[in-house]
């Protein structure tokens, strides 16, 4: 099966740099045309279904995009964002006042539990409990739409290219718990791995 990773577009909250997580933020102005121009750029992939996180700037990423390569849409709660628990809505700067070093937070050390949110293990775990129920579908292309700091966990778990922007998708074969990259797209220029 063919799978196509590919992050929300933008929100109020990605320009002013605070922390989302589970926050329920929408798209701005910029991030439904970021999600028209993903659309079109995916639009002759032959897309079967689009599964996007229950969050909304997920979900209406993913509605945009479906009008356009005409695919239905599923929500799936697995595929929310990391919970950061109070640190939600702060900036970096602030949360420097509440946390020393956050930069210290990698994919393999996220810890968010002693602000009330999850740690990395527990995202992981989401995800890949989404991608083994996505494997028992009968799916050729699969577009997942998520989140950031989630992919990036999920990503390194199965060895795969990180850092995927808004505007970028990431093309994956999946099989049995395996993932082998086929194309990173970022900045109009395609990365085929052969």
């Amino acid at each position: 099966m063919k799978i196509i990773l590919a992050r929300h577009c933008e929100t109020d909250w990605n320009v002013q740099r605070r922390m989302q997580g589970h926050t329920d933020t929408e798209l701005n102005d910029t991030g439904r045309e970021q999600a028209r121009k993903l659309g079109q750029l995916l639009s002759d992939k032959k897309i079967d279904w689009i599964y996007s996180s229950n969050l909304k700037r997920a979900s209406q990423t993913a509605e945009i995009i479906a009008t356009i390569v005409k695919a239905p849409v599923k929500l799936d709660e697995r595929l929310r964002e990391i919970c950061f628990g109070r640190l939600e809505g702060l900036t970096l700067d602030e949360i420097r006042q509440v946390d020393r070093d956050p930069e210290a937070q990698t994919a393999e050390r996220w810890d968010f539990r002693h602000f009330g949110g999850e740690n990395g293990g527990d995202v992981l775990a989401r995800h890949l409990s989404f991608l083994q129920y996505l494997g028992r579908q009968e799916t050729r292309t699969a577009l997942v739409i998520g989140h950031g700091s989630s992919f990036c966990a999920v990503q390194k778990h199965l060895g795969l290219t990180m850092g995927l922007r808004r505007g970028d998708y990431q093309v994956i074969e999946y099989e049995n718990g395996r993932a082998q990259e086929l194309e990173f797209f970022r900045d109009s220029q395609i990365s085929r791995k052969e």
